[in-house]
């Protein structure tokens, strides 16, 4: 299902000022200068070390399996990561906004919004995904709430867990056209 998705996909709306892109070990060492900053690192879900050493972030991408990133450029610049990774029983999708100045600013919700286009509307055989939030993670708990995702309980350490139905997300989309 994950080779599926590969390839790149444009947001349609706001003329493109949005765009997510496979990303590449290229993209390693900014993704490493993002996961290093304080206020971001404090709101990552899975990430317990900081900063992260460069040798972890290398094995992590090694054997990640089951995952794709992408690189989310706001008017060709990257400024973050989504993903999606079909290792449990729900998929998860995941965001990243490393450019600390963009939080609030409708970036990660024409990002995520991309990610769920593609994997909803490319992968026909996907019904559902999860996202994982740290409790004290507001603007995510607000993102993951205005795109359709309803809590369904708590996931490890705590973390609030969300899904999204892939028939949520069809008749969404068409109203917001």
């Amino acid at each position: 299902m994950v080779s599926s998705l590969a390839g790149d996909y444009q947001a349609a709306s706001s003329m493109k000022k949005v765009v997510i892109s496979l990303m590449g070990v290229k993209d390693l060492p900014l993704v490493l200068a993002w996961r290093s900053i304080p206020e971001v690192v404090e709101l990552l879900p899975r990430q317990k070390e900081r900063p992260l050493p460069w040798e972890t972030q290398i094995s992590w991408w090694r054997r990640r399996k089951n995952r794709m990133d992408w690189m989310v450029y706001y008017y060709g610049r990257p400024v973050g990561t989504v993903h999606f990774e079909a290792a449990g029983k729900t998929p998860e999708v995941g965001i990243m906004i490393g450019e600390v100045g963009l939080w609030g600013k409708g970036v990660g919700r024409l990002a995520l919004r991309s990610l769920l286009d593609t994997l909803f509307y490319g992968a026909s055989l996907l019904d559902m995904v999860c996202a994982l939030v740290r409790p004290g993670n507001e603007r995510s708990h607000r993102l993951f709430k205005s795109l359709g995702f309803r809590q369904q309980g708590t996931g490890r350490d705590g973390q609030a867990c969300y899904v999204l139905r892939r028939e949520d997300w069809v008749k969404k989309s068409a109203s917001s056209k």
